[in-house]
């Protein structure tokens, strides 16, 4: 999965069981702010540096390697 803005929020914390998220680069910054203390819990959840379909290519790149 992939989000940007805050209605995405609940998609990121199902990264804790297993799934996979992208935050892409231009995010809102409470998601931002939710990404970045997952990724520290857990391997699931990728910052993107490009925002749109850039971001989420990098992202499943990430997964994929």
């Amino acid at each position: 999965m992939a989000g940007n803005d805050n209605n995405d929020i609940s998609m990121a914390k199902l990264s804790q069981k297993g799934s996979k998220f992208i935050c892409l680069n231009n995010s809102k910054p409470n998601l931002i702010k939710v990404c970045e203390k997952l990724s520290k819990e857990n391997k699931n959840i990728f910052l993107s540096l490009s925002s749109g379909a850039k971001g989420i290519i990098e992202g499943l790149l990430k997964f994929l390697s």
